[in-house]
């Protein structure tokens, strides 16, 4: 059995070579550096979704003994295996690549003959390590960021870790103090002939070690108002996008509105620029802007409308649909034609990658979902979505059942452990056994059967070499066992892309048509299972507001009869009955084999064990007990 490593520290065995560390020529600060050559070293830890990255590089920078490297210097890895520091060259493009840059190290060593803050333009790499700190990276080479560092007189050495396969890196002279950086703005678009107040966010890059405050975004354009947003504080040598008010009457007859920003603090401007939005009419493809209630940032939705030329319909539907890694959900709306009953609305799980739709990408999705769902007849919405967002779809879809009358993953993958290959911590020590159960809301076959009495469409490329044809075959499989309601495609000869049809596939939208979800009132049977309350509590008519064992799985199956509801509860210690499904309350509650009679006038029926004993209780979950309200854990 491979030893485990609980703590992140690990002995790292460096030993020095005679050769020195080069550095770049030493230059005034404002002249700025390009990083030509680094010494490079080949991955020697380990990182992926594991909650204890291990790496001798990391532990002794963490221990305050690392030293800077020479050529030659050995490394010894966490597998035993030695490797060396050794010199790398840009090419022409600025890039250091090769090998090492696949889970290695590059260290750019320069001369600054005084000390300045500058602008850190790097990409490719996953964080650098600059003044005793490690910074945010640009891992997927977007070129969005620029980090303020402080660079000091004599040798100064940045630290890059690197997983990507290569890395470049520039040290500029900042524009200004504090500026605006509009490398990746959030905007609206404004939908011709509709009044607009709606929301910006644009970069805002503080390159002084004072704490900003008092900072004001004045927005205003050619026959639009001018909007002042205070922006709040923006903390010494860092970045953060802040939002900014935008608003009119009807968007005007043109296809773009150029906006002018300032950038103000106690009437000094310290900066202006400029952003485009884009006028639509109401039947195109537009951009959906909100202030997001997770922290304060702006993000955005994508709409395709319903068609035009179809009937208008009694009950309209609405088809929320999920973007892969890298697509964003501009390009992802873009791929669905416009459906007769209803609008194709696309999250975006914060920004091209975000988090596999968990976290607060599964939140990113529900806040659009909340946004919008009111467009919709509540028992026609339906959830589908492509390669990171079909294991999205799958993950939003078995956590919150109650919302969907069906789903359809495409090309997904149904958790971290199958796709990547995740640590389970398999004959757990105490302390693995809480990290494993601190991951049970991820594992989405244990939740599966929160699916039934919602249609299941899975489609696949036979020869998708992204996302492995067998996560979708495990799961028809699976759910074929126990689910009545499961259709299962595999497109032949196609890959992970296989055009549109991939996401706009017509039998699965007619799978859709198909189905709704019933009134709650109407809702008979009910097998619901949760990991945390916190994270998914209810399902039609009932809420699992405690468990007994934190964090592990949790379930109730619920049966109405006539006046009498009979529920058999797991890890359960308090559970709640949802008025929205009886009138009046049911005569009789049996659970567990304990019957109870609520209280006909009761305005909460709350059902609580007791040192094991159940009793029915009419006040609500007391604010300060653990909840769905405020559940926990921090991750």
């Amino acid at each position: 059995m491979p030893q485990r490593l609980l703590h992140p520290l690990v002995v790292v065995v460096l030993v020095f070579a005679t050769a020195t560390t080069p550095a770049a020529p030493a230059a005034a600060p404002g002249d700025g550096w390009e990083m030509r050559s680094a010494l490079v070293l080949p991955r020697v830890g380990r990182f992926g979704r594991t909650p204890f990255p291990r790496d001798p590089i990391v532990a002794a920078l963490a221990a305050g003994t690392f030293e800077p490297p020479r050529i030659g210097t050995d490394v010894v890895g966490i597998d035993g295996k030695t490797e060396t520091w050794d010199v790398a060259e840009a090419d022409g493009g600025g890039w250091i690549s090769g090998p090492a840059m696949r889970g290695g190290y590059a260290l750019w060593t320069i001369e600054a003959v005084a000390p300045a803050i500058m602008i850190l333009e790097a990409s490719g790499h996953s964080a650098v390590h600059v003044g005793g700190t490690w910074r945010a990276g640009d891992p997927y080479q977007n070129n969005w960021v620029r980090l303020p560092v402080a660079i000091d007189a004599g040798r100064n050495h940045l630290l890059f870790h690197v997983s990507r396969g290569r890395v470049r890196a520039k040290l500029l002279p900042p524009p200004a103090d504090v500026f605006f950086s509009l490398r990746e703005p959030t905007l609206p678009d404004l939908v011709r002939g509709e009044a607009w107040a709606s929301r910006g966010g644009v970069l805002v890059v503080n390159a002084t070690t004072q704490r900003q405050e008092d900072l004001v975004v004045r927005a205003a354009g050619d026959g639009v108002p001018v909007h002042e947003t205070p922006v709040g504080a923006i903390e010494p040598m860092t970045f953060r996008k802040v939002p900014f008010w935008l608003g009119g009457a009807a968007a005007p007859d043109v296809t773009r509105v150029p906006i002018g920003l300032s950038l103000l603090q106690s009437g000094r401007v310290f900066d202006e620029a400029a952003v485009t939005l884009r006028v639509r009419t109401p039947t195109e493809r537009h951009r959906r802007t909100f202030l997001s209630g997770i922290d304060g940032s702006v993000q955005y939705y994508a709409v395709t409308p319903r068609d035009p030329a179809a009937p208008v319909p009694d009950r309209p539907a609405v088809y929320y649909t999920l973007h892969g890694a890298s697509v964003e959900a501009s390009r992802q709306a873009a791929v669905y034609r416009p459906k007769p009953d209803g609008p194709v609305i696309a999250p975006t799980n914060r920004r091209p990658f975000g988090f596999d739709w968990e976290d607060w990408g599964r939140l990113d999705a529900l806040e659009v979902m909340e946004r919008t769902i009111d467009q919709a007849d509540p028992s026609r919405v339906y959830l589908t979505g492509h390669s990171m967002g079909g294991h999205g779809t799958w993950h939003i879809g078995v956590t919150f059942p109650g919302r969907f009358a069906a789903i359809g993953p495409s090309a997904g993958w149904r958790s971290f452990w199958s796709y990547t290959g995740a640590e389970r911590f398999e004959d757990a020590s105490p302390i693995e056994t809480l990290l494993r159960r601190a991951t049970n809301p991820s594992d989405t076959v244990q939740l599966t059967r929160n699916l039934l009495g919602r249609g299941v469409y899975i489609l696949h490329g036979d020869k998708d070499d992204n996302v492995p044809v067998d996560q979708a075959r495990f799961m028809h499989e699976h759910l074929k066992a126990f689910h009545p309601d499961v259709t299962y495609h595999e497109q032949p000869d196609a890959g992970h892309w296989w055009g549109d049809r991939c996401c706009d596939w017509p039998p699965m939208f007619e799978f859709f048509a198909a189905r709704e979800r019933p009134p709650v009132d109407e809702v008979d049977h009910i097998e619901f299972r949760t990991a945390n309350p916190g994270v998914s509590a209810s399902c039609d008519w009932i809420t699992i507001e405690q468990q007994r064992e934190m964090l592990a799985f949790s379930s109730v199956v619920a049966d109405r009869h006539d006046e009498e509801v009979v529920i058999t509860t797991e890890n359960v210690a308090s559970l709640r009955l949802d008025p929205a499904g009886f009138d009046p309350w049911p005569r009789r509650v049996t659970i567990d084999g304990v019957a109870l009679t609520p209280s006909a006038g009761a305005a909460i029926v709350r059902l609580v064990a007791t040192d094991g004993t159940w009793s029915v209780v009419s006040d609500p979950l007391p604010a300060e007990e653990k909840g769905p309200h405020r559940s926990g854990p921090f991750k």
